[in-house]
């Protein structure tokens, strides 16, 4: 989870600070009960955002001009700065990681094993880019 803005956010050691953001120009995207859960102890005593979306087709709508923010996943946060839509920042204090889960069959047919080994090929593919991509942002100005 990131924040994401058009505009530039004043960052310490390449991490916002929490407390300075303005919960006034967020756009709010609650999209599961671990996130609302962390955000209603995270938010304290400020306001709560007045934009709340559930879909994140919507974020490019609301976040229509430098001061709106928003928290989202980091594969959203990457499709929008990949379409020169917004910067990524990191919190000083994360949100808790998004947690999927891979449901199959104990005992799968025959006919279906040589599909699941290409499943879980191309799951761990994208596992490894994921954390790839997150180390580089770490150790990058991804601001820009």
């Amino acid at each position: 989870m990131v924040v994401v803005c058009k505009g530039n956010l004043k960052t310490v050691n390449n991490r916002l600070i929490d407390a300075e953001l303005d919960t006034k120009e967020q756009v709010f995207f609650g999209f599961n009960v671990f996130f609302q859960s962390w955000y209603d102890r995270w938010i304290e005593n400020r306001p709560y955002p007045t934009i709340q979306i559930d879909t994140a087709n919507l974020l490019t709508t609301f976040l229509d001009d430098d001061k709106k923010w928003a928290i989202v996943p980091f594969s959203i946060a990457n499709h929008l700065r990949e379409s020169n839509q917004c910067h990524i920042y990191y919190l000083q204090n994360m949100p808790p990681n998004r947690i999927t889960y891979q449901i199959r069959k104990k005992d799968p047919t025959s006919s279906a094993a040589e599909g699941l080994q290409i499943f879980d090929a191309c799951v761990d593919f994208l596992r490894r880019e994921q954390v790839n991509r997150e180390i580089y942002e770490l150790f990058t100005n991804h601001t820009n």
